[in-house]
């Protein structure tokens, strides 16, 4: 473990304030800290769970009845080898060797630990914006990665062979047990680790680790900043969007933002990838607000883009895309740079087109 903590130390170029430890758990103790029970929930927290899986329907992302706590705890276990918990200041692994592969996860967990004592992660990701919280953990992630992926690129040609091997087989795994979860959540929740590299790249060209030192203390402020770093480099903040009204009858549940990795995905679930992509590229800003009418979960989403031209573009995409959604259950209209995106649960009994779309396009 010293050996690599002074790794972290010096590729990340800080040192740590005080010792971080780290728990060595049986794999049942491991998988039940990783695990939320049912059980452990209130039923505001089942409620929620519940209005999410609806509206995820609404927007095209899900069909079926889906346990949304089941999924999300299956993603959460498996492939974990270790974790680092800001709350408890500690690293969690489970007893066992300490394979090159293991190393670099505890690597990854231990660059969490480094930036929480000189960035307080809590602070930074607490009481914020979906969007914003999405942009800061990419960034958080990102970095991590960084540090992972470089103690890989240091290990010897022996040690680099059983990481391989390692690797491969842990990816099979994986693989396996994620096969029944909707690919939507699987996106969701690798899209920072994914797209927080690309932002790290970015920074290193612009200014090497002192940049991301200062990206902590100035993070991204939405998803934008991750599909196209050079918008956070610009200092292109979000445009403020008011949250969309609701009508007679309509009772709010919830409010926010969507973000524009969100915006992207709704769209490709069911147009062409690079339509997605063009439309997303113009995002301005966006609010929306969930709502109950006539006994179920609706969803207002209103969008602007970064001028006419581009709000005029995903007015394109979204108008194919409500074309494409159970009849009467969502509807676009405009005012003058804001679009409004309305879209109702079709329910579980209603399955969704997307996957006859896609044999389609192919």
């Amino acid at each position: 473990m010293q050996d690599l903590v002074r790794f972290v130390e010096t590729e990340r170029g800080l040192t740590f304030e005080h010792p971080v430890p780290v728990d060595f758990l049986t794999p049942e103790q491991f998988r039940d800290a990783l695990t939320t029970e049912a059980a452990d929930i209130t039923p505001k927290d089942r409620r929620e769970l519940r209005a999410s899986e609806a509206i995820m329907r609404a927007l095209g992302l899900l069909d079926g009845d889906i346990d949304l706590l089941d999924e999300f705890n299956t993603i959460s276990t498996e492939g974990v080898a270790a974790f680092y918990d800001p709350a408890r200041k500690r690293v969690f692994v489970p007893d066992g060797p300490l394979t090159p592969s293991l190393r670099a996860t505890l690597a990854h967990e231990l660059t969490h630990a480094l930036q929480d004592q000189h960035y307080d992660l809590s602070a930074m990701q607490n009481d914020l914006p979906d969007d914003q919280a999405s942009a800061r953990r990419a960034l958080i992630e990102g970095d991590a990665q960084r540090i992972e992926q470089a103690y890989v690129a240091s290990l010897s040609d022996s040690d680099m062979a059983l990481y391989r091997q390692e690797t491969k087989r842990a990816t099979a795994e994986s693989r396996r047990a994620l096969q029944g979860v909707p690919p939507i959540i699987r996106a969701f929740f690798e899209s920072p680790y994914v797209l927080g590299e690309g932002l790290m790249e970015t920074l290193l060209l612009d200014g090497g680790s002192s940049r991301i030192n200062q990206a902590f203390v100035e993070p991204p402020t939405s998803e934008e900043h991750l599909l196209d770093p050079f918008t956070y480099l610009d200092g292109d903040d979000p445009i403020e969007v008011s949250k969309p009204m609701l009508g007679s009858g309509e009772i709010e549940v919830d409010a926010g933002d969507l973000g524009a990795i969100t915006w992207y995905l709704l769209l490709a679930e069911r147009l062409d990838a690079r339509t997605a992509l063009r439309a997303v590229d113009g995002w301005g800003g966006d609010s929306y607000v969930i709502y109950r009418s006539q006994g179920r979960f609706c969803v207002r989403a209103a969008f602007q883009g970064d001028d006419l031209a581009e709000t005029a573009e995903m007015e394109r995409a979204l108008t194919a895309w409500v074309d494409t959604m159970p009849q009467a259950s969502a509807a676009l209209t405009r005012d003058g740079p804001i679009l409004t995106l309305r879209s109702c649960d079709p329910g579980p009994d209603v399955s969704s087109p997307t996957r006859d779309i896609a044999e389609r396009r192919s």
